[in-house]
């Protein structure tokens, strides 16, 4: 269980920097309503405030998994939709890259 509650962690941050970049390169809006005002003004404050409200409440989660019966499911179900937003973030890189957003790194080389 523990291992699921840190890949969600960690998912939840990538989702956040996955979110902040693409915001940042304006190849993506903010989906969420209740994160367009945060993600838009104050991008790094809201990601960290995110980021620690899930480490939080994953937390209890950990601390009430034996007791709640159907915290497994619910937490598999989270896993579930981490990972199809981490996927919708892949294609919209994906899409960037084609579309030449990506075109100064080959300046780098």
């Amino acid at each position: 269980m523990k291992t699921l509650l840190y890949l969600i962690l960690g998912l939840t941050i990538a989702d956040v920097a996955f979110t902040i970049y693409g915001l940042s390169l304006g190849v993506i809006e903010e989906a969420n309503p209740l994160m367009v005002r945060g993600m838009t003004s104050k991008p790094f404050i809201t990601g960290v405030t995110v980021c620690i409200s899930v480490a939080f409440l994953l937390y209890l989660i950990y601390r009430h998994y034996e007791k709640i019966k159907w915290l497994k499911w619910a937490v598999r179900g989270l896993l579930a939709v981490k990972l199809f937003i981490i996927a919708v973030h892949a294609f919209w890189i994906y899409q960037a890259g084609r579309e030449g957003v990506f075109e100064w790194l080959s300046l780098v080389k």
